[in-house]
């Protein structure tokens, strides 16, 4: 297939283009011929002209060229000092497909989308859910505030899916509660938080906080717009905050069960408790230990361990 035929069908001309095309390298570190589900993103702006192209960001240097009437794709990537060669052949009018090496001897596989720009950016797992309707629990790697993209887990079984880690939280963990960069497991990684920058980035783009022990009849899920109206503590902009919200009929002392609230900031007990005492203040679904949606009565559960989610 000629070059202007392959650009043809992502809108752009490929004998020439002046400006960048951006395109997305997959890569895995196993090499088997198949890219894994979990895998390294990376979006490029890449320049064409005739059968060769290029691309420059801040820590990459690539170039390669189109051959064999443009059915076999070479190029090779300087990143900090170290080489990667690439050899992929085309597998669709979009997308070449191929393997990776080093002079180290690593390898792996790769894929070269050039249609990247014609795929909706994947921010959210909610993203992720929508895009793919049998996307199922685990590592994805979705678009961040930093460069490259970053690993999320993603929770597909709860509640219709679709839901972001970003924080655990254990019993008797008020002092041991860790900020990380990237929060990809949620069973290992234990009484940790996504450090506020990545928080609020996610945040940006969700409507509903969960939390759950991890069983996944047992979670209660609250609007972001009603947690932003707590009336002693709204949703912070720091998952390091001790209460996460915290909402009361009469005061702000904990005391009168009148409240609702994520982590008591003194009883490191509770550090893992929702209490939903304020019936003014409840969540939009919820299910077992946490209550039901007819529920009338109050409730108060302190799992052993809690993940809390975004969506």
């Amino acid at each position: 297939m000629k070059k202007s035929t392959l650009f043809a069908a992502i809108g752009s001309a490929l004998t020439f283009c002046a400006s960048a095309q951006q395109v997305n390298l997959n890569e895995d570190t196993l090499l088997d011929g198949n890219l894994d589900r979990i895998h390294q993103q990376t979006p490029l702006d890449i320049a064409f002209s005739q059968n060769d192209f290029s691309a420059q960001t801040d820590n990459i240097t690539l170039s390669g060229s189109f051959i064999e009437n443009d059915t076999v794709v070479q190029f090779r990537k300087e990143e900090n000092g170290s080489n990667t060669y690439y050899l992929g052949k085309r597998v669709t009018d979009t997308l070449y497909q191929g393997t990776w090496y080093t002079g180290a001897q690593d390898s792996g596989d790769f894929q070269l989308d050039l249609a990247a720009a014609s795929t909706p950016a994947l921010r959210s797992c909610f993203d992720v859910a929508t895009q793919d309707q049998t996307a199922t629990s685990g590592i994805y790697f979705i678009e961040s505030n930093d460069n490259p993209a970053k690993p999320v887990y993603c929770n597909m079984d709860i509640a219709q899916g679709g839901w972001t880690l970003v924080d655990t939280r254990a019993r008797y963990g008020l002092n041991s509660h860790t900020a990380v960069t990237e929060l990809t497991d949620p069973t290992t990684q234990t009484n940790h938080y996504l450090t506020s920058d990545v928080w609020q980035f996610l945040k940006m783009g969700a409507t509903q906080l969960m939390v759950t022990d991890g069983n996944n009849d047992n979670y209660a899920v609250f609007d972001l717009s009603l947690l932003a109206t707590a009336s002693c503590q709204n949703l912070s902009e720091d998952l390091s905050a001790i209460p996460l919200f915290h909402s009361e009929e009469d005061s702000c002392t904990f005391a009168g069960s009148d409240y609702t609230y994520l982590s008591h900031p003194a009883n490191s007990y509770l550090f893992s408790a929702v209490y939903m005492y304020n019936l003014n203040f409840l969540p939009i679904d919820r299910s077992g230990r946490y209550g039901s949606n007819t529920s009338t009565n109050k409730i108060y559960y302190a799992a052993p361990k809690i993940q809390i989610y975004l969506r």
